[in-house]
């Protein structure tokens, strides 16, 4: 028969899984990380929001119930932004009163309206309109010609052409996206001609247009229209003082 004697509570010759001094100084090391780890608190989720990341919003204009942005990127320059655009690679995807949001795959970048109003600041930020009259195809814009030089410049695109050809339907949209900014017509407006020339490049049709008003003469816009439908008239002339 085989005897076991016991020693202390535990069966001799089986060594202790943790000897006293081992014990001792777990407890000592769990007893100095304690406060540190209630110190650090819960670890913070991963942010989904970014901060502007070099975009501003540099006015909104109200046409008709669309609301379109100026949009200042951080490359230069600025875009026409509604919902649905895409800027930058990411997509605008809410814009109203409160704010205005571009959706990335790394985030999305949350730009409040100042003061929450969401009023149209295009026009005051711009300032080069003085009056305007809408009827049908016809528009007629009295203008501000020092602001609109300078308006202008802003609506520039960020980047140069990738190519010195550009197609005429291409400068065409180009031409209608600066024109638009400066001179609060339709945001998808295409213009043809100024002054019965064709458009062949949007600076070159800017140039047209500012010489004709610097002249104190006015200039006309041919927007583009559907088919069986007569083309949509912009009559810019200088403001009267």
């Amino acid at each position: 028969m085989i005897r076991q004697t016991y020693s202390a509570g535990r069966p001799c010759g089986r060594p202790p899984i943790f000897s006293g001094s081992i014990l001792r100084s777990l407890l000592v090391l769990w007893l100095a990380v304690l406060p540190a780890l209630a110190l650090a608190g819960p670890v913070p989720p991963a942010a989904t929001e970014t901060d502007s990341a070099g975009y501003r919003l540099a006015g909104v204009m109200l046409v008709g119930n669309d609301r379109i942005g100026f949009l200042e990127v951080p490359a230069g320059g600025q875009v026409l932004v509604r919902i649905g655009t895409t800027v930058d690679g990411g997509k605008v995807t809410r814009f109203d009163d409160q704010e205005l949001r571009i959706a990335f795959p790394a985030g999305t970048v949350v730009l409040e309206l100042e003061g929450g109003t969401g009023k149209p600041t295009a026009r005051a930020t711009l300032g080069v309109v003085t009056s305007q009259e809408d009827n049908g195809h016809v528009m007629v814009r009295q203008v501000d010609t020092d602001r609109m030089t300078a308006a202008f410049e802003t609506t520039k695109p960020s980047q140069s052409p990738a190519s010195a050809t550009v197609k005429h339907a291409d400068a065409q949209a180009e031409a209608g996206r600066r024109f638009a900014a400066v001179f609060n017509l339709p945001p998808n407006a295409r213009v043809v001609a100024v002054n019965e020339k064709p458009v062949v490049s949007a600076d070159a049709a800017i140039a047209e247009l500012e010489k004709a008003l610097a002249n104190n003469q006015g200039s006309t816009l041919t927007l583009d229209s559907a088919p069986g439908e007569p083309p949509g008239r912009v009559y810019v002339s200088p403001k009267q003082d």
